[in-house]
């Protein structure tokens, strides 16, 4: 957990990752492709809304991708909470790499993995989404979920959920590979981050 201090007082998010893939169980790049729940994913779906019961949310929303959206839809269904949908959840667009395992974009391009692995936030995937620019939308959605009752539930995915916790520590993007988010994972945030003030 990210805790921040600010005037107004921070509003909690709780970040959530859709259940299990196929792609994800096989370790492809999904990104934008609209992959559906393995049957571990749609029990890992289903057990979240217990997990979640007690979280006392207000409102609930989602990454319209398929396997955010089903995820969120079992949770809504057990805490009786409508689901709203944000493109701004959505992942990150893997371009080229996406449907493929990391040993097959190896194979084609292995200079380009190697700058993506040292320097994620410089050198994205042929034809994907800068991490930058990926940033500021994460930042601009984050800041209008925190406007609406809280606590609020986030549907979505990893590359959402590490440029979160990013952001809410104040870090930069270069680490963004060094975060691990497991299927069905969550992630609590105070946001908006706290401000440093110099007396």
């Amino acid at each position: 957990m990210v805790e921040a201090d600010t005037a107004i007082g921070p509003a909690r998010l709780i970040l959530v990752r859709h259940g299990q893939t196929e792609w994800n169980r096989e370790g492809r790049y999904q990104g934008r492709v609209d992959t559906d729940l393995s049957a571990t994913g749609w029990e890992q779906a289903m057990a979240l809304g217990e997990r979640l019961a007690d979280s006392g949310a207000r409102t609930l929303v989602s990454s319209p991708l398929r396997r955010a959206r089903d995820t969120a839809v079992c949770i809504g269904h057990t805490l009786r909470l409508d689901v709203g949908f944000d493109e701004r959840l959505c992942e990150l667009a893997y371009g080229d790499w996406e449907g493929l395992t990391q040993a097959e974009v190896k194979a084609r391009w292995p200079d380009a993995l190697r700058r993506w692995k040292r320097d994620p936030d410089l050198h994205p995937p042929e034809g994907g989404e800068p991490l930058p620019a990926a940033a500021d939308r994460v930042r601009r959605c984050l800041d209008e979920l925190a406007a609406a009752p809280t606590p609020v539930l986030a549907v979505t995915h990893a590359g959402v959920i590490r440029l979160a916790m990013l952001l809410a520590e104040r870090t930069s993007l270069a680490d963004f590979r060094r975060i691990s988010v497991d299927n069905a994972g969550l992630c609590a945030l105070d946001w908006p981050p706290a401000v440093t003030s110099v007396i």
